[in-house]
């Protein structure tokens, strides 16, 4: 989100969140100066505006001061994967992983960017890291079942979606390939109960 990008640049920084925040306001009102835009007129914008601000932040103010920092390039990775630039997302993320082999965050996103980028077999991969890393984490199982959808392990995604509810009821699992993944496993199971009759 974008107040998770917020905390990590002030951690990055090493100042408090005040200061930044006071860094981040003069540099909304140089953007809305430039726009010829109120403050208001400036708040009113939408999000992707913020997070663009906060991407040339990123990218002048931190990867100029600390070129190898994981969080920053994560950061960088994010803003690409929001933007749907796979490819850049990455290779961002990429980094950020050459940086800490165990960063979970970079794994799970660099899965989704995979995902998106219709490349299940390496978003599997990049989802069971992250379960290897924290078990618990609701969201990897979900996306992995998923990925396995596509690949047409019905079975594995249904084992996956269940693991996922489990740990967080709430977790997000796209409506349609759920119920897709439903009924091709519905398939398996009445192919499977005839074949025994048979």
């Amino acid at each position: 989100s974008i107040f998770s990008i917020i905390f990590s640049i002030a951690e990055l920084l090493k100042v408090n969140l005040p200061t930044l925040l006071c860094a981040l306001c003069a540099k909304f009102f140089i953007i809305a100066e430039a726009f010829k835009n109120t403050w208001g007129d400036l708040c009113k914008l939408k999000s992707t505006i913020i997070l663009k601000s906060l991407f040339i932040l990123n990218k002048l103010w931190i990867l100029n001061i600390k070129p190898n920092n994981k969080a920053a390039l994560f950061n960088q990775g994010y803003y690409y994967y929001r933007e749907t630039n796979y490819n850049d997302a990455i290779e961002n993320f990429n980094k950020s992983i050459e940086e800490d082999s165990e960063y979970k965050k970079a794994y799970f996103q660099r899965g989704k960017s995979y995902y998106y980028f219709n490349k299940e077999t390496l978003a599997i991969k990049d989802f069971d890291k992250v379960i290897q890393i924290d078990p618990d984490y609701a969201p990897a199982y979900a996306f992995r079942g998923m990925s396995n959808y596509y690949l047409k392990k019905h079975t594995i995604a249904i084992s996956d979606y269940n693991k996922a509810k489990a740990i967080d009821s709430e977790v997000f699992i796209d409506k349609t390939v759920y119920e897709n993944t439903l009924k091709e496993y519905n398939k398996i199971i009445n192919r499977q109960a005839t074949d025994s009759r048979a």
